[in-house]
């Protein structure tokens, strides 16, 4: 009895090993799959950071001088946020998709003084993006630089990007300059120098927008580059791009030109 007692055990033991193997081995199975999947996207981000770095407008000094190489990865490497973070980060990145310039449009227009009618600021704002937008583009093809790999909503390695089939859409096929930080800061210049000049009387609002116009700079630049649209290189290139069109005195003969435009619009 004892005898069949025992070998009643070890059958019931090995049946039960039997049945737990073929789970042992999904689970092996799914663990080699997910290992693949990681050194698949290690390798494409080595990839990436090779062909960023062999391209001449980030192979610079300033480059390897505040290590933008580094932050670029990671940027790009970060693993899911908080939800309510990133949607404040899709906001950012969303906010000059050619859908959203209307709202930018119909923003500038409420914020517009007494002695500008809103048509003369929409259309003089309309003129501004059309001019940065032209300059981003033929800055992208004269770089002709290499955009970061496209981001899904869920990699290999458990990177999350919630929105990144929103932020990254209707892009073109280069990187340098950031046409959405150039049209950023075509906002902030805009904003400053053409609602809210500076005045002596009131210099603290003055500059409280100031800072408000870096926060929001600094907040679209994160953006870009968190849902892999874009270098930290391309967004200090579009920073650089929208100021000379302002300091050299381009979108001011634009907007003049415009507004004349439109006074004689009017008066007939």
């Amino acid at each position: 009895a004892r005898k069949s007692l025992k070998i009643r055990g070890e059958e019931e033991t090995n049946a039960d090993q039997n049945m737990n193997r073929p789970n042992t081995i999904a689970i092996n199975t799914r663990r080699s799959h997910t290992y693949r999947q990681q050194q698949m996207h290690e390798e494409q981000h080595y990839s990436d950071d090779e062909i960023h770095k062999s391209e001449r407008i980030y192979n610079t000094m300033l480059s390897d001088l505040l290590n933008l190489h580094k932050f670029n990865k990671s940027i790009h490497t970060l693993y899911s946020t908080p939800h309510p973070i990133e949607i404040v980060c899709f906001l950012f990145g969303y906010a000059f998709n050619p859908v959203s310039i209307p709202l930018w449009c119909i923003l500038l227009a409420t914020m517009s003084p007494s002695k500008s009618p809103p048509i003369e600021v929409v259309v003089s704002y309309i003129a501004t993006v059309v001019t940065t937008l032209i300059a981003t583009e033929v800055g992208k093809f004269s770089f002709a630089t290499t955009r970061p790999k496209r981001q899904s909503y869920l990699s290999a390695d458990k990177i999350i990007r919630r929105y990144a089939y929103l932020v990254t859409s209707l892009k073109s096929k280069h990187s340098f300059p950031s046409g959405d930080v150039a049209q950023a800061t075509n906002v902030c210049f805009f904003l400053l120098r053409i609602l809210n000049p500076p005045a002596d009387d009131d210099d603290i609002a003055h500059y409280r927008t100031m800072a408000m116009c870096v926060i929001f700079l600094v907040g679209v630049s994160f953006a870009r580059v968190f849902y892999h649209c874009h270098w930290i290189e391309d967004c200090l290139g579009g920073i650089l791009l929208s100021t000379l069109l302002y300091e050299g005195g381009i979108v001011s003969y634009v907007i003049l030109n415009t507004n004349k435009c439109i006074s004689v619009w009017l008066t007939e």
